[in-house]
């Protein structure tokens, strides 16, 4: 069986397209889905880890702006 890199469907042997989605499932057209997919991957972590950081910022100092205005 081939698997389709791209939607993941089970091909039979000696197919020419996937019979899901149809793309091709030659070495090179599943290398490259396979190569876009982790590069999507690597930079939607570090974008997300990004997000996280700033909501963080963010709630940190609304907890000290009502701390000091509290104080006062």
């Amino acid at each position: 069986m081939i698997t389709c890199q791209a939607c993941g469907t089970e091909n039979p042997p000696g197919a020419d397209f996937c019979s899901q989605c149809a793309r091709k499932l030659d070495a090179q057209t599943q290398e490259e889905i396979l190569r876009t997919r982790t590069a999507h991957t690597t930079t939607g972590l570090a974008w997300a880890r990004v997000a996280y950081a700033v909501i963080a910022a963010v709630v940190i100092i609304l907890v000290i702006v009502f701390v000091v205005a509290h104080v006062l």
